[in-house]
């Protein structure tokens, strides 16, 4: 994750429908934050999720600390 300390924040609220069935939540965007990279491959940028990225990653269901 690259941000910028001084900046770095919520940005405005918003209510956005993309749940399934069109239901509607509420949503901050991230302000300051200027990418998220996994395995080496960056997935986000300041506009959002890339959309040709792949999946670089994979969701850990249990892991021992």
């Amino acid at each position: 994750m690259l941000f910028d300390p001084a900046t770095v924040g919520r940005g405005q609220k918003r209510r956005v429908s993309d749940l399934p069935t069109g239901a509607s939540r509420l949503d901050t965007p991230a302000v300051g934050l200027h990418g998220v990279w996994v395995n080496g491959v960056r997935t986000t940028d300041g506009s959002g999720v890339i959309a040709d990225c792949g999946r670089p990653g994979r969701v850990l269901k249990e892991f021992s600390a």
